[in-house]
């Protein structure tokens, strides 16, 4: 395959990256190998993220000599990204099986060593600028921390809310 055309057809991948995620990441590993010119102007000209395209990579390089590409595709590109910081080979095994049953918040707090919630509920909020800082604030003040711009532990910082309110 010649380089414009293993740029065209990335471009052509890059239209729906979550269900082509596997030849794409493949085919960004060679462009930005053979021809990292071309690969900064892919990316311009691209439909994804670059966060996303370098997602894609890694797991493309973690991932080539897996012999089921049918199992990584049904296990999807969220959850293997977070299995990309997985060496070795036996572990992996069986984290592809908890990839493969679990949620990827799950999956991610069994990678970080974190006890199973079970069955949890999502709550998605909107808030404008300056509610999202009294909220911060209200968090923080019942024991959320900050690393960064991200809150942690906000969840028991909530319920604390909830109950010193009863």
């Amino acid at each position: 395959m010649t380089e414009q055309q293993l740029y065209q057809d990335a471009l052509v991948l890059a239209r729906n990256p979550d269900r082509h995620f596997l030849p794409l990441g493949t085919m960004l590993v060679e462009l930005k190998t053979s021809d990292p010119e071309a690969f900064r102007t892919w990316l311009e000209e691209a439909w994804i993220s670059r966060r996303k395209a370098y997602y894609l990579i890694r797991i493309a390089q973690h991932f080539a000599g897996y012999p089921d590409k049918a199992r990584l595709e049904r296990i999807g590109w969220t959850k293997l990204l977070l299995l990309t910081a997985v060496e070795e080979p036996e572990t992996l095994e069986g984290l592809m099986h908890l990839a493969e049953t679990e949620t990827v918040r799950n999956l991610s707090r069994a990678l970080r060593g974190l006890e199973d919630q079970g069955r949890t509920r999502c709550v998605l909020l909107y808030f404008t600028k300056a509610e999202y800082a009294r909220l911060e604030k209200a968090l923080i003040a019942f024991g959320a921390g900050k690393a960064g711009k991200a809150l942690l532990e906000k969840e028991k910082a909530l319920l604390r809310i909830i109950e010193a309110l009863e």
